[in-house]
């Protein structure tokens, strides 16, 4: 079935994709990037939807400036979940809905 096909990879590749700018917020944030650089300021802002159910759940220790931001690990972890449970979810429906087009096909046959 092509349109569970493009379903499955377009889930995977957008949780991909919101994993890997929370990965790099993170690292930006571990190597103090500076919000003056344009890009890094259009990433914070980006991934900041992101964060938002996890805003608070963790200290997020300093120092000089290097910030280890846990809760954006914590939501890399999450989301790996989610996408996961996404894809397996896909998958059921994908051989139910086999399944029932297949007891579709056969009653056909036998009228």
């Amino acid at each position: 079935m092509r349109g569970y096909r493009f379903l499955q990879k377009g889930t995977e590749i957008v949780f991909v994709i919101a994993e890997l700018f929370l990965l790099l917020r993170f690292v930006l944030k571990l190597f103090n990037a500076t919000t003056d650089a344009t890009f890094v300021e259009w990433l914070y802002a980006t991934t900041e939807p992101l964060l938002g159910p996890f805003v608070r759940m963790f200290p997020a220790p300093s120092s000089e400036g290097m910030v280890i931001e846990f809760t954006a690990l914590f939501a890399i972890i999450v989301y790996a979940i989610i996408g996961f449970l996404l894809k397996i979810a896909l998958k059921a429906l994908n051989a139910a809905t086999r399944e029932q087009n297949a007891r579709i096909t056969s009653q056909e046959e036998k009228k």
